[in-house]
C-alpha cells in the first residue's frame, strides 16, 4: 500500500483530532496498517 501526501495528512489529522484516551490505540492501528505494506 502506498500512502500519498493527502492520505498521510488525513491520518495525521485523524490522530490529532482523536479522543486523547484513544490516541495511543489510533497510533498503533495506523502503524500496524502501514507496516503491512
Amino acid at each position: 500500500m502506498v500512502v500519498n501526501d493527502v492520505g498521510l495528512a488525513a491520518l495525521t489529522l485523524l490522530i490529532a483530532e482523536s479522543d486523547p484516551s484513544n490516541k495511543e490505540t489510533m497510533i498503533r492501528l495506523i502503524m500496524n496498517m502501514l507496516a503491512r505494506t
